[in-house]
């Protein structure tokens, strides 16, 4: 029990990492799909001028 009260710090220290990691993933990827179809509409204007 004593090595698990040791290494707890660590491990709830990788937990928080892998956490905040997933929601920085998710927001990047939300951004990336908005940045995505921003460019598309861009595009679809230029293409309907010609």
């Amino acid at each position: 029990m004593q090595e698990f009260m040791d290494i707890w710090p660590i491990v709830s220290g990788l937990i928080a990492v892998a956490a905040i990691a997933v929601a920085f993933r998710a927001e990047i990827t939300a951004r990336v799909k908005s940045l995505e179809e921003k460019v598309k509409t861009l595009f679809d204007m230029i293409n309907r001028m010609k």
